[in-house]
């Protein structure tokens, strides 16, 4: 079962209705807002924690343990980072970009428990 712990949240106001990304990878936009990553090559900051409507605050969780919604299977102890859709999925390539560890696993659809660290690559 997904859980989640609170360490460092940041608040940053919505580029748009972010309100059925809750769990989702933000990034900051270049009017220095919160969107949902849309690249598995996007810079994510953090997950965000609410559902805020567009101009509304993004609750963004930068370092801590916090839900994500997986867009696959995801397996406890992989490195998690962004898909095109904001989703959390394993990353195991060289110089694939990750935001975190899984905690507990999850299937596609399902929310994962990802210890959120900040932004790494994977050198092999």
């Amino acid at each position: 079962m997904a859980f989640e712990n609170d360490v460092l949240d940041i608040s940053l106001q919505a580029d748009g209705d972010l309100d059925v990304y809750q769990y989702h990878f933000v990034k900051i936009t270049a009017d220095n807002k919160v969107g949902i990553c849309t690249g598995a090559t996007d810079n994510p900051i953090g997950v965000l924690q609410n559902q805020p409507l567009d101009k509304q605050v993004a609750r963004v969780r930068i370092h801590g343990v916090s839900r994500v919604m997986a867009g696959g299977a995801i397996v406890a102890g992989n490195k998690v980072g962004t898909d095109a859709a904001g989703e959390g999925v394993a990353k195991t390539a060289n110089k694939a970009e990750y935001m975190g560890i899984a905690l507990v696993g999850a299937g596609a659809a399902e929310l994962a428990t990802v210890l959120v660290f900040g932004y790494r690559t994977i050198s092999v």
